[in-house]
C-alpha cells in the first residue's frame, strides 16, 4: 500500500496547471479537478484513500485541486473537496491567491458561499498585490459575488482593506466604472462615513477620483449621500486640493460644465493649496425637466447664473467673461502650442534650404536675364536672381516666422513663468505675429512660382484672401490690445509698488552677494591659472 502512496512523482515543472504525466495519482487528481468529475475523485479516494489530498502539498504544482475547481466553476467538486479537507480554502498559490480569490474574480457566487462556510477568514487574505477577494469581485463587477462577500461577519474589515497601491475598494469601483457595485457596497456598509473618507496614496478620496475622471453618474450618486455633502466634499488631498480645485485644474469640456453645476448647488469650496480658487459658473445650463429626467441634483435658484435679457447686456456679459478669464490656458494648450511652433519652425526651415524655384546646380553665366553680367553660384536660389525684391520679401517673412516659432518654443520648454497675464499676452502676440508672417510667406512663395500668364488670376485670388486674412489678424490684434488695456485698467499700481519696495532690499542683497561671490571666484580662478602645478 505504501508503494501506491508515492504520488508526488511526475516530471511536470513548478507552476504548471495540468501535469504532463497523467500516470501518477496526483496528475489524475488534477485532471479530475479541471474536469469537475466527482466520480473520478471518488475512484481515487477508493484506490488511495483520503491521504491523497494531503500528499498534494508535496507536489511541485503551484495550485491545489481546489484552486482549479474554483477557477473553472465546478461547484460539486469544490463542495466535495471542502468536505474532505476544509483547510484547502485558505491555501495560497504562487501569486498568494486563495481559491476564494479565483472564484470571486470569475463570478462563481455559489462556490464563494461554500468557501466562506469552510473558512470565513479567507475573505481577509491578500494576494501578492494586496487584494482581497472583494477587491477582485469589485474590479470585475461581479455583483452576486460582492453580495455574498458582504454577508460575511468580516465584511466591514474586508471593505476597509487597501491594495498595495493605496486604493480602497471604492476607488477601484470608480476606476473600473462599476456604479452598481459602489451602490451595493455603500448600501450594505453601516459605517459608510469612515469608508467614504478613505484616501489613496495621493490623499484623494473616492469623490476626488470621480470628479477627476469626470464620471458624472458617480458624482451624482455620491452627492445624494448626506455625509458626502457635509463631510467629504471639502476634504483636501496631499496637494491641498478639494474636489472643486481638482475640477478647476482638469481640462474643460461639457462634462466639466455639468459637474460644475452640480457642485455649485452643494456649496463646494476650494482648498488653501489651490492657485485657482474661483470656479466660473457654466454658461450652459440644463432645464429643470431635463435634469429631472437625467436624475441630476437640482440646483437652487440662488446658485444659478443670472443671464441678462437684453442683447447689449448679453454681449457685455460675454465680453466680460472673456476678459476675466481665470482658467489655466497655458497648461491646457501647452502641448498644442509646442506642436504648432515645431511645425511652423520645420516649414520655414525647409523653405529656407529648399526655396521655391530651386537652386542653381552648377556655376553659370549663361542663364538668360539672370546671369548675363554676373556668375550664378551653385546652391543659390534661382528666383533670387530673377526677382530679387520679391525674394527679399519672401526671405524676410520666412525669417520672422522661423524666429517667432523658435521664441515661442523656447519660452514654453524653458520653464519661464508664462502663467503671468502679461507674459501670456506677450506669448499670444508673438504667436499671432508668427502665424501672420507665415501666411505672407506663403503668398510670396506662390508669386515666385506662378507662371507669368497666370499672374492676373493669382492676383485676383490673392486680393480676396488678403482681405480675409487682414480682417482676421485685425480682430485678433484688437482683442489682444483691448484685453491688455482691460488688465492694465484693473491693475493696482499702489499695491504692486508696495510689494516691489518690500522686495527691493532682499533683491538688492541677492545681487550684491552674487557679485561678491563672482569676483572672489574670478580671483581664485586667475590665481590658479597663474600658478604652475608641480610635476612629480
Amino acid at each position: 500500500m505504501m508503494e501506491k502512496l508515492e504520488i508526488a512523482g511526475g516530471s511536470s515543472s513548478p507552476g504548471s496547471v495540468l501535469p504532463g504525466n497523467c500516470s501518477t495519482p496526483a496528475a489524475a487528481l488534477y485532471d479530475a479537478a479541471i474536469a469537475g468529475s466527482v466520480a473520478a475523485l471518488d475512484d481515487l479516494l477508493k484506490q488511495y484513500g483520503k491521504v491523497i489530498l494531503y500528499r498534494v502539498s508535496l507536489t511541485s504544482f503551484a495550485e491545489s485541486p481546489l484552486h482549479l475547481a474554483a477557477l473553472m466553476g465546478h461547484l460539486k467538486f469544490s463542495r466535495r473537496l471542502l468536505e474532505l479537507r476544509p483547510e484547502l480554502a485558505s491555501e495560497q498559490d504562487s501569486k498568494k491567491c486563495t481559491p476564494l480569490h479565483l472564484a470571486a474574480a470569475n463570478g462563481h457566487d455559489q462556490i464563494v458561499k461554500e468557501l466562506l462556510k469552510a473558512n470565513g477568514k479567507a475573505c481577509l487574505i491578500q494576494d501578492r498585490e494586496g487584494r482581497v477577494p472583494l477587491h477582485l469581485a469589485a474590479m470585475r463587477g461581479r455583483i452576486p459575488v460582492v453580495r455574498e462577500l458582504l454577508k460575511s461577519t468580516l465584511a466591514l474589515e474586508s471593505v476597509k482593506k487597501k491594495v498595495d497601491d493605496g486604493d480602497s475598494i471604492l476607488h477601484l469601483c470608480v476606476k473600473y466604472h462599476h456604479l452598481e457595485v459602489l451602490k451595493l457596497l455603500l448600501g450594505s456598509t453601516s459605517d459608510d462615513g469612515d469608508v467614504l473618507k478613505m484616501t489613496d496614496s495621493r490623499g484623494n478620496t473616492v469623490f476626488h477620483l470621480a470628479v477627476m475622471l469626470k464620471q458624472i453618474e458617480m458624482v451624482r450618486f455620491l452627492l445624494e449621500l448626506p455625509r458626502v455633502r457635509t463631510e467629504v466634499i471639502n476634504i483636501t488631498n496631499r496637494m491641498g486640493f478639494t474636489v472643486l480645485d481638482v475640477l478647476n485644474h482638469s481640462p474643460k469640456d461639457f462634462k466639466s460644465l455639468e459637474i460644475c453645476e452640480v457642485l455649485a448647488a452643494t456649496g463646494a469650496g476650494a482648498g488653501a493649496g489651490a492657485e485657482t480658487v474661483l470656479l466660473s459658473q457654466p454658461r450652459l445650463t440644463l432645464t429643470a425637466e431635463k435634469r429631472a429626467e437625467a436624475g441630476a441634483v437640482q440646483v437652487p435658484a440662488e446658485a444659478q447664473v443670472l443671464v441678462p435679457k437684453s442683447w447689449k447686456a448679453r454681449v457685455w456679459h460675454f465680453v466680460k467673461q472673456i476678459m476675466e478669464y481665470s482658467g489655466d490656458w497655458m497648461n491646457d494648450t501647452k502641448g498644442s502650442l509646442m506642436m504648432v511652433s515645431s511645425i511652423i519652425a520645420t516649414c520655414t526651415f525647409q523653405a529656407a534650404i529648399a526655396p521655391p524655384g530651386g537652386v542653381w546646380q552648377n556655376d553659370t553665366t549663361t542663364a538668360t536675364g539672370a546671369c548675363s553680367n554676373r556668375v550664378c553660384v551653385a546652391g543659390n536660389a534661382v528666383l533670387a536672381y530673377y526677382y530679387p525684391d520679391r525674394y527679399y520679401e519672401f526671405m524676410k517673412y520666412d525669417m520672422v516666422s522661423f524666429l517667432g516659432s523658435l521664441v515661442v518654443l523656447f519660452l514654453v520648454i524653458s520653464g519661464f513663468p508664462l502663467s503671468n497675464k502679461f507674459c501670456l499676452w506677450l506669448l499670444c502676440l508673438v504667436m499671432s505675429g508668427t502665424v501672420t508672417c507665415l501666411g505672407y510667406t506663403f503668398f510670396k512663395a506662390m508669386w515666385l512660382v506662378v507662371p507669368g500668364h497666370m499672374i492676373s488670376k493669382y492676383n485676383e485670388l490673392k486680393d480676396g484672401l488678403y482681405w480675409v486674412w487682414a480682417v482676421t489678424a485685425g480682430i485678433v490684434g484688437l482683442f489682444l490690445f483691448v484685453r491688455m488695456c482691460y488688465w492694465l485698467g484693473r491693475f493696482e499700481y499702489k499695491d504692486a509698488w508696495r510689494r516691489l519696495r518690500r522686495l527691493g532690499p532682499s533683491a538688492l542683497k541677492l545681487v550684491v552677494d552674487s557679485s561678491t561671490h563672482w569676483k572672489s571666484h574670478r580671483a581664485d580662478s586667475s590665481g590658479r591659472a597663474s600658478k604652475p602645478e608641480l610635476l612629480c
